[in-house]
């Protein structure tokens, strides 16, 4: 197949399904989009954030017609285009091609970020990691994966079963608000324990969370853990294999299994997870995820599971071919 695939910058997930579908044998080509392009219709955070969103509103809307000119005069060029995300295209370019119904839009974040996929549901397939969102929306589900080890074979050998743990607990994510709280009261309540936690991450530009933590002496704790940078994917899976728990509280809007619900999956490892996920039906009908143990007064889950049922929960190729199989059946 011909496939084209477009995402933001941010976290080169794009560059994982580019190289899945070529070791498919497919011919791709990816369009990488400035994550400065705004995708939300409204802020929880104060009016700065508001005049941001409108002063990259204006800035990228050039880009964003650029990119979705491309895409009108490139649809019948290719199988199917994949978006991830995508709520930057220009809908009233897109909508009189007569092969609008090729786009694929994939979100990896909840719909409240993305309100105009709506609206291309009705021209195109729009899928969601979350099930609840599916459900709720009219959605097709599809869940996210484990990034980890995509390229290499995956073993039981990958796990961090026989690696020295370094950390007691490691967290590596975007940092919003809901979740700024989250860590400060993991490093508080993990203080006096004899190993380290690991925290690293990002705050989204202009955002409440990153005004409190530079200005409050709220967070202290967390202050003096806090790596503040992106990580790669080699720097995460080795920091999660040296870590016995992975910290997996979502910010306040998701409602699917995160990377790192499949990235603690893929290494064997227990998880402080929030009951949302736990209790959805994917992750009790497909995951079996259940409580093991409780540590620093957080529940913590594990899912039991065979190799190859491993191999299929956290496979990025697994979700390639379910979207493969989706554009051969409207086909």
């Amino acid at each position: 197949m011909n496939i084209l695939v477009i995402g933001n910058n941010f976290s080169k997930y794009d560059e994982i399904l580019e190289f899945e579908f070529k070791q498919m044998g497919d011919s791709v080509d990816r369009i990488v989009y400035c994550g400065l392009l705004p995708n939300r219709s409204k802020f929880h955070s104060k009016s700065v954030s508001f005049i941001f969103y409108w002063i990259a509103t204006l800035i990228s809307y050039p880009s964003r017609v650029i990119i979705s000119f491309k895409l009108f005069f490139l649809l019948q060029k290719y199988d199917f285009i994949l978006c991830v995300n995508g709520s930057f295209l220009i809908y009233e370019i897109i909508k009189y091609s007569k092969y609008s119904n090729k786009i694929f839009i994939w979100l990896m974040d909840p719909i409240c970020k993305f309100p105009r996929s709506l609206i291309f549901n009705k021209i195109s397939q729009v899928f969601s990691y979350s099930e609840h969102d599916s459900r709720k929306y009219g959605l097709r589900f599809l869940p996210l994966f484990s990034a980890l080890n995509v390229r290499s074979n995956f073993s039981l050998n990958d796990n961090s079963a026989n690696v020295k743990k370094q950390f007691s607990i490691a967290f590596i994510g975007a940092i919003d608000l809901y979740r700024l709280f989250m860590l400060e009261e993991l490093a508080r309540r993990s203080k006096p324990n004899s190993k380290s936690i690991f925290i690293g991450g990002v705050f989204g530009k202009l955002s409440q969370a990153k005004f409190l933590y530079k200005n409050s002496n709220y967070f202290n704790n967390l202050k003096n853990l806090l790596h503040i940078r992106r990580f790669s994917f080699d720097e995460i899976n080795s920091i999660y294999s040296s870590s016995e728990y992975i910290f997996n509280y979502n910010v306040g809007d998701h409602s699917g299994a995160s990377m790192r619900f499949f990235e603690a999956l893929e290494l064997d490892l227990g998880q402080l997870c929030d009951s949302v996920v736990v209790k959805s039906r994917y992750c009790n009908l497909v995951l079996k995820v259940c409580q093991t143990n409780t540590i620093f007064g957080f529940p913590v889950y594990k899912s039991s599971l065979d190799l190859s049922d491993i191999k299929n929960a956290v496979s990025v190729r697994n979700r390639l071919l379910h979207l493969k199989k989706v554009y051969l059946r409207l086909n």
